[in-house]
C-alpha cells in the first residue's frame, strides 16, 4: 500500500506541474527567437523613430523587470532616449532614436540584467532628405537657333561672326572645345535684339589650335536650340557683322562689277 501511495504521489506531482503557468527563473537570459524590434521609419536630421524592444527567455516568458538598452555601432551619429529602459509586465520597453545619417540601422539590444546582447535584432530607416524641386522657368525659350557664318582666328583669341535667331532673345551661350561636339567649355553674354549680325570674342585659347563652336540663343533662364558647328577656320560669305557691313559689302559688290565692265569695254 505505501508503494501504491507513493506512486500516486509522483503522478499527481506530475500532473500538477504540468497544469501550473510557466514562470521566468531570475536570471534567464533573452532568446532572440522570442524576442524583438520595431520601429518607425522616419527621416534622417532630427525626427524621432520611436522604437518598442519586446525580451522573452527561450520558453516564451517575457522578461520582466529586466533593465535594457540599445546600441548602433555602425552610426555615430544616433542618439536613443532614455539610455536605459526597464521592461515592463509584458517584457517590453520603448525607446526614441534620432539620427543625421540617412541608412537602415541594425541595432543591438543588451540585457544589462543578464549581460547578454541581442545582435541585429530588428533596424531602423532613417531616410535621405528630399531633393527640393527645380524652380520652375517661365520664360518663353527661343524656337529658333542662330547662325555661325565666320570664326576669325588670331594667336590666342577667336572671334565669332553669327546672325541672330529671329525669335526673342536676350543674349548667347558659345559653347566650343577641340573636336566636333563643341561642348567642352562655354561662355554666356548678355545681348538684346539690335537687328544686327552679333560678333563675339573668345580669349586664352591656344594658339595654332583648331577649335570648334556652336552658340544657342538665351531668353531669361530659358534656352534654344544649338547653332551649326563651324571651326576656327571656316567661313562663309555672309557678312562679318553690324548693319551697316551689308552696306560696305553692297558697294565693294558695285564696285567690282563696275570694274569688270569698264576692263570689258576696253577689250573689246
Amino acid at each position: 500500500m505505501r508503494t501504491n501511495f507513493v506512486r500516486l504521489l509522483v503522478i499527481l506531482s506530475v500532473i500538477f506541474l504540468s497544469l501550473s503557468p510557466t514562470t521566468a527563473y531570475a536570471g534567464n537570459p533573452p532568446d532572440a527567437a522570442h524576442s524583438s524590434l520595431s520601429a518607425t521609419e522616419v527621416p534622417a536630421g532630427g525626427s524621432q523613430s520611436t522604437v518598442t524592444v519586446t525580451l522573452q527567455d527561450s520558453s516564451g516568458t517575457p522578461l520582466a523587470g529586466d533593465v535594457v538598452k540599445l546600441s548602433d555601432t555602425a552610426d555615430s551619429t544616433i542618439v536613443f532616449s532614455p539610455a536605459t529602459a526597464t521592461l515592463d509586465a509584458s517584457g517590453s520597453a520603448t525607446f526614441s532614436a534620432a539620427s543625421s545619417q540617412a541608412g537602415t540601422d541594425s541595432i543591438d539590444v543588451i540585457d544589462t540584467t543578464t549581460n547578454t546582447t541581442l545582435n541585429a535584432l530588428g533596424h531602423i530607416i532613417f531616410d535621405a532628405a528630399p531633393t527640393p524641386a527645380s524652380p520652375q522657368c517661365s520664360s518663353t525659350a527661343p524656337t529658333s537657333a542662330p547662325n555661325i557664318y565666320q570664326v576669325v582666328a588670331a594667336n590666342s583669341t577667336a572671334t565669332i561672326y553669327l546672325s541672330p535667331p529671329s525669335s526673342s532673345f536676350d543674349g548667347f551661350t558659345v559653347s566650343y572645345g577641340l573636336d566636333a561636339n563643341a561642348d567642352t567649355y562655354n561662355a554666356t553674354f548678355s545681348q538684346g535684339n539690335t537687328g544686327a549680325a552679333v560678333k563675339y570674342t573668345i580669349n586664352s585659347l591656344t594658339p595654332n589650335t583648331k577649335y570648334y563652336f556652336k552658340v544657342r540663343a538665351n531668353n531669361g533662364c530659358a534656352t534654344g536650340p544649338w547653332s551649326n558647328v563651324m571651326s576656327s577656320t571656316g567661313q562663309s560669305s555672309l557678312p562679318i557683322t553690324g548693319s551697316m557691313d551689308f552696306v560696305y559689302l553692297g558697294l565693294g559688290a558695285l564696285l567690282l562689277i563696275f570694274g569688270g565692265l569698264r576692263i570689258y569695254a576696253v577689250a573689246r
